[in-house]
């Protein structure tokens, strides 16, 4: 796992994001950083690296640089990164979201409303909408990769049949390549029966623990 930055925007329910600053000597790494990080990664031969934890990967203003340093010494090297989308803003963050392997884009919610109540100080329209040129970014390039995908935290607020139905909708126009509905665990009180025992949760297909996914060729076949 590499963190480059533990900054983030979101101030999201249950995140011990603020605890972890304590545990923090800077806020960012730096390029000088990155190199170590990657001569690390070289050396011990690693074939997988998650590109985040508590933090929000493209509020780095130097995430190209990092991603550049990473790959130069690292070519195979297999990374993930996790984005709730909204500093994904600018052609050198989209550059550089297209140097990874897989990018999900955490937006807990189909409409403003819903997203917010879990990730406070989210924006709907500029995750989604960053989620969306992504795909035509990397379309446009011919590229089989990232692999784009939409993680949808489901909570007793937004796992209705009808917001449920958005939410395809919205990936089918997004064309991401998976729609992951995972079952949130905190907040307690925001735990979801219906995702578990609901007869149109089930028509999505099996669960698999707390997830259910529906790959790019299954979204255009489900009709809720």
């Amino acid at each position: 796992m590499v963190e480059n930055t533990a900054g983030c925007n979101y101030s999201c329910i249950g995140c011990a994001n603020a605890e972890m600053l304590n545990t923090r000597k800077k806020l960012s790494m730096s390029p000088e950083d990155m190199g170590k990080v990657a001569r690390i990664i070289h050396d011990h031969k690693i074939g997988h690296v998650d590109f985040f934890k508590l933090g929000e990967p493209f509020l780095s203003k130097n995430i190209l640089e990092e991603m550049t340093i990473l790959k130069e010494l690292n070519p195979e090297l297999d990374i993930i990164t996790s984005t709730n989308g909204v500093f994904l803003d600018n052609e050198k963050k989209m550059e550089a979201a297209l140097m990874f392997d897989t990018v999900y884009f955490a937006i807990s919610g189909a409409t403003q409303a819903s997203l917010e109540r879990y990730q406070a100080g989210g924006d709907f329209a500029r995750a989604f909408g960053a989620m969306k040129r992504l795909v035509q970014l990397r379309k446009v390039r011919g590229l089989k990769k990232p692999w784009i995908f939409w993680r949808l935290l489901v909570f007793n607020w937004n796992d209705s049949r009808q917001e449920t139905r958005l939410a395809i909708n919205l990936a089918r126009e997004a064309q991401v390549d998976m729609l992951q509905f995972v079952g949130a665990v905190n907040p307690l009180y925001g735990l979801s029966w219906r995702f578990y025992t609901s007869s149109f949760w089930r028509e999505l297909g099996p669960r698999q623990g707390m997830t259910r996914m529906v790959h790019a060729n299954g979204l255009t076949k489900i009709n809720l």
